[in-house]
């Protein structure tokens, strides 16, 4: 299969008239009782536009000034919805500010602080997971001040997100032609989830920057053997456990899985090993996560009752949860175009990221089986995205793609590599499994 007509999956006249197709059809047959508001949905279609005109562009233009059209596209958006929040809602996090409530007070008080008094503090600061994003808060408010700085976050926001489209390209092109590169960063950089994400104040971009920025730097360090990349992937790891301090032994595990996949030949003793590390990193991963919601105070049912909130209002127990949970964590949770009052802010108005990422789905695993095969340093994204999604599975956040966006340039990586090999006989799979998820996406909208 030539890579023109492979390409089409990733274009946006394919994913633009998929996604209004579905979009009219839920809204009309939901009877209109759970949809946005016009003003909402305007917001929707805005993002959903200016993403497909960056992604229609991206073969026509330079890296460099794709990056740059990426930049300024990502912080218009953002700009445009902080405007409609405060006029929509009158407030700039918008109507649910959930965490962001948190790092902006946070970065309120620690602003109070000089610079001297502030590194102090964070020495003395014991609780150094989910900080991260309040410190960089700090520096922006100390620096603009308390009103105008909560607004120049989002400026830091889009520029976070570029340079993570710039990492993702490097990394990008050791395993797909540059073409395809741009096209993942054309999607990647545009996302509805990320610029929602920088308007509502959350810290996912810049930890998603930190991760690549880990990941890239393991590449360069394993293929070059230079010390500044080695303290680079130091520095860009060690920034992960400001965010989420159970990330950092994931990573560990990713990169040193590089080494077992090089010698290591396909049978029970290397699966088994596997399956072992993956295992260890599991296990640390839950006691740091059951040690920071008991030093926060939260209950230690606190996943039962997230388990609770994501699948019993649906009517999902038992084994249509233990299937919907696993097959959501690997595929990307379901777009809500109708929703709540209460997930149209960060739920139904990002959709059109969950809807790429679900339709993609099939290419995604795909191209994850294909890139097994590959004796190198692929085997660290492989790592991530496997660990990231057991993580996932254990906490029953599989329809949440707040926890997926972290690993989702490497979904994108590894579905370019899918589609990049795609034969005529996998083309009928996917095709078919494209059809079923559209009907799964429409079902879930108009029955629940």
């Amino acid at each position: 299969m030539n890579a023109i007509s492979s390409m089409r999956f990733m274009n946006s006249r394919f994913l633009g008239v998929s996604y209004i197709l579905l979009l009219v059809a839920c809204l009309i047959l939901s009877g209109r009782k759970l949809a946005p508001d016009a003003g909402v949905l305007s917001m929707q279609i805005m993002m959903v536009l200016t993403s497909l005109f960056v992604l229609s562009i991206s073969q026509k233009v330079t890296k460099g000034s794709l990056l740059f059209t990426i930049f300024s596209a990502h912080f218009i958006m953002s700009v445009v919805i902080r405007l409609f929040y405060i006029e929509h809602w009158n407030d700039p996090l918008g109507p649910i500010p959930m965490d962001a409530l948190d790092y902006h007070m946070d970065a309120l008080k620690a602003s109070r602080y000089s610079l001297s008094d502030f590194m102090n503090l964070c020495i003395k600061d014991h609780d150094l997971d989910d900080s991260g994003f309040a410190y960089i808060l700090y520096f922006i408010y100390r620096m603009f001040g308390n009103d105008f700085g909560i607004h120049v976050a989002l400026l830091a926001n889009s520029i976070a997100a570029t340079m993570l489209c710039n990492y993702t390209y490097k990394i990008a092109n050791y395993y797909i032609s540059p073409e395809y590169s741009k096209l993942v960063i054309a999607i990647l950089g545009t996302l509805s989830y990320s610029v929602v994400t920088s308007t509502n104040g959350l810290k996912e971009n810049f930890f998603t920057l930190f991760v690549v920025g880990a990941i890239y730097y393991s590449i360069r360090y394993y293929t070059t053997k230079n010390i500044s990349n080695l303290l680079m992937l130091i520095l860009f790891s060690a920034l992960t456990v400001l965010f989420r301090l159970a990330f950092l032994p994931m990573l560990i595990i990713a990169i040193v899985s590089v080494k077992f996949a090089k010698y290591a030949k396909l049978n029970l003793r290397s699966i088994f090993i596997l399956v072992l590390l993956f295992g260890v990193c599991m296990y640390i991963g839950t006691q740091l996560t059951a040690y920071l919601i008991a030093m926060r105070g939260l209950s230690e049912n606190v996943f039962n009752d997230m388990y609770e909130m994501h699948y019993t209002d649906s009517g999902l127990g038992g084994i249509s949860f233990m299937i919907a949970n696993s097959l959501f964590a690997f595929v990307g949770p379901i777009p809500s175009f109708v929703s709540t009052a209460n997930k149209i802010s960060y739920i139904t108005m990002p959709n059109f990221t969950a809807f790429i990422s679900i339709l993609l789905g099939s290419l995604f695993i795909g191209g994850f089986i294909k890139a097994i095969n590959r004796k190198d340093h692929v085997f660290v994204m492989l790592s991530t995205i496997l660990l990231n999604n057991m993580i996932v599975l254990m906490m029953s956040f599989s329809f949440n793609f707040r926890y997926r966006f972290v690993v989702f340039p490497f979904i994108m990586i590894l579905t370019a590599y899918g589609i990049q090999n795609l034969n005529r006989k996998e083309l009928k799979f996917h095709k078919v499994y494209i059809a079923s998820i559209m009907a799964m996406i429409f079902f879930y909208n108009v029955a629940f």
